[in-house]
């Protein structure tokens, strides 16, 4: 059964901020945080698939924290308006997928979330806590666990005591003791992390501590001393509440069908075009066609004895994934068996493993190969670590290799084939042969199943999980580049990628071929295309930057005039990018006719609501919008895009 799932909403709110562009609607509405945080929720919720979760947000509402200590967040930045004005269309778009959404004014989201982990986990329920918040380690227990979905693994107790030091129980008196200083919770001077989880797991707890402090020497057993008062006030801060009284039993947080016409008005409002289109495709569950569909199948066929089957089991019984063997490649007699057979396959499933996602700076540093379901070969030729063992000679097995991935009569069959072109590339090799993408055959089989990377796919089609790339490499700033990756662990990864390659192969392609148009789909539109891209990007466009720079600067200059027009005709200062601020002023101050408010609250101010107004503020705001729009995606965006090899 899958877990309760608890998301800090606020925490998804600001990570995706941060973490994304400042992407802008054409009324000028920043989306960046709406964006990420939905994209990251939703990915969780594909990969965890809960029946009930909760995403929980902050409330303005001061909190008894702020009553006890007014210092308590004091530190922290006002929050900037491009953030704020989005949170009420993120609310919205949350509650339109029937995801439960919730908060409490006076209360912090950690302490709302304390308390229906500590509900859950009495019922017995098994929870998940998403944030990225260190204080919710003091939630943790063999049934409550935590997890960074946007960069960390998931922390159970054993986690929880690696990273800090300490139990779950005594992360209270840890963060009392080193403070924090983002939160406005002093600590004792003098006593940082290593020191506040030494003391703990000598005397247990703080009652511990003072209770011992003569034996404690030096200056931390005084800082102790002194800080007696400060240490009860800290502490309190420290901990969540878990015994909110909250008006939500487990059936109130369970999931519910999306509300299509909401999600299609929000979408349409955000201009998140592919997300629109997704709820007209045919096989998204939720969209009219869909329920007509299958409302109409359910009328006509007679009832008979049927079994239930997920996607993998009624199209892989025959798998073979666990019962392969893979093949490290590096000696020549190896090789030379590997390539003889490689030139007289005329079928075969290729993956280039490299030194960057970027494939214009890309390079190879091995390659794998499945000929069928039982074996996969890894053929490593840059691992450069130290005490790498000697592999083969780079460019003498791409002089080799050549001839046959430029032969068009031998088919290839790769995952998202256009990159695997583009490192080929890199070194010489124009790919030919394209004969099947798995990547593009699982997006025209179902476009909204699953996102179309291949650990989501093999996952819905094979019941198989991958190992992840950051399984071998790490995470974060410590995270390895495959050449810097041990072979031993590199040669499974690559091998298996090529192996699930090409069992998706088999699955998929029986699959399409059930429906002739989308095998012909994917032959004579998408894989084509694809080709063609790949030579696109490979030949690159023109650009001349300084004309971008200088068209950049008189943007900027005519923006700002028409800033200042803006603001003369308002009669007061105001943030012009602002819809929020906008709608505002044209239909409060001036009292122009026409406005309207969305499902957030705030006043529509699109260009279809604007042009509709007679008055000459509303002209100056669309030039306003459309010169803004234009700097920012192209004259600025395009400068930053230019590779000097292709442009």
């Amino acid at each position: 059964m899958p877990p309760f799932v608890l998301v800090d909403g606020s925490y998804f709110l600001f990570r995706a901020f941060h973490a994304l562009p400042p992407l802008t609607t054409s009324t000028g509405l920043q989306t960046n945080a709406i964006r990420g945080a939905i994209s990251a929720i939703q990915k969780l919720m594909r990969r965890v698939q809960p029946t009930h979760m909760a995403v929980i947000f902050d409330t303005p509402e001061p909190t008894f924290r702020h009553v006890l200590s007014p210092i308590y967040k004091g530190d922290r930045p006002s929050m900037p308006e491009e953030l704020s004005q989005q949170i009420p269309y993120l609310h919205a778009l949350i509650r339109a997928l029937g995801i439960p959404l919730h908060t409490l004014p006076g209360a912090e989201a950690d302490d709302i979330i304390g308390t229906l982990a500590k509900r859950a986990e009495k019922a017995g329920h098994q929870v998940l806590i998403s944030t990225g918040d260190k204080d919710m380690a003091q939630l943790v227990t063999d049934k409550v666990t935590l997890e960074d979905s946007f960069k960390d693994k998931p922390m159970d107790v054993d986690g929880v005591i690696e990273k800090f030091g300490v139990r779950p129980d005594q992360i209270i008196d840890y963060l009392t003791l080193m403070g924090d200083a983002s939160d406005g919770i002093r600590g004792v001077p003098g006593v940082g992390a290593k020191t506040a989880a030494k003391l703990l797991n000598e005397y247990g707890t703080i009652a511990g501590i003072l209770e011992n402090v003569d034996n404690i020497k030096g200056k931390v057993g005084q800082s102790l001393k002194d800080n007696v008062e400060g240490i009860a006030l800290d502490h309190q801060l420290a901990s969540i509440v878990i015994d909110l009284d909250l008006s939500l039993s487990y059936d109130d947080l369970k999931l519910c069908e999306p509300d299509v016409e909401a999600l299609r008005n929000l979408y349409t409002e955000l201009e998140f075009r592919n997300q629109l289109q997704s709820l007209d495709h045919p096989n998204n569950p939720n969209s009219p066609t869909y329920k007509q569909t299958t409302q109409s199948i359910s009328k006509t066929e007679q009832p008979v004895e049927s079994e239930i089957t997920d996607q993998a089991t009624s199209s892989s019984v025959d798998d073979r994934l666990g019962e392969a063997t893979y093949h490290t490649v590096l000696s020549q007699e190896a090789w030379d068996k590997l390539f003889q057979r490689l030139s007289t396959e005329k079928r075969f499933a290729i993956d280039t493993e490299t030194t960057s996602l970027d494939y214009r700076i890309a390079e190879m540093v091995g390659f794998s190969v499945a000929f069928d379901a039982n074996d996969a070969y890894y053929i490593p030729l840059a691992h450069d670590y130290e005490g790498a063992p000697e592999q083969l000679n780079r460019d003498a097995i791409i002089q080799q290799i050549k001839p046959i991935l430029e032969d068009p009569s031998v088919e290839k069959i790769g995952h998202h084939l256009k990159y695997d072109a583009h490192i080929f590339e890199n070194h010489g090799i124009h790919l030919q042969g394209w004969y099947f993408d798995t990547m593009l055959a699982s997006y025209v089989l179902n476009a909204v199943t699953t996102r179309h990377g291949m650990d989501d796919v093999a996952r819905v089609y094979l019941s198989h999980l991958t190992t992840t790339f950051e399984q071998v490499a790490g995470k974060g700033a410590k995270q390895k580049t495959f050449n810097q990756i041990e072979i031993e662990t590199a040669g499974h990864y690559a091998a298996e990628d090529a192996h699930v390659t090409y069992r998706l192969y088999e699955v998929l392609e029986r699959k399409l071929k059930e429906i002739p148009e989308l095998i012909n789909i994917l032959h004579h539109i998408e894989m084509p295309v694809a080709s063609v891209l790949a030579t696109m990007e490979e030949n690159g466009i023109e650009l001349d930057l300084s004309f971008l720079d200088q068209l950049s600067v008189d943007f900027a200059n005519t923006i700002q005039n028409l800033e200042n027009q803006i603001i003369e005709i308002a009669g007061e200062s105001f943030n012009v990018g602002s819809p929020k601020q906008v709608g505002e002023v044209l239909f409060e101050k001036l009292g122009l006719k026409g406005g309207k408010k969305t499902a957030t609250g705030q006043y529509s101010t699109s260009e279809a609501v604007l042009e509709k107004i007679d008055h000459p503020i509303t002209e100056l705001i669309i030039e306003y919008r459309g010169l803004t729009k234009l700097r920012s995606t192209y004259t600025e965006a395009l400068v930053k895009q230019a590779n000097p090899d292709t442009h």
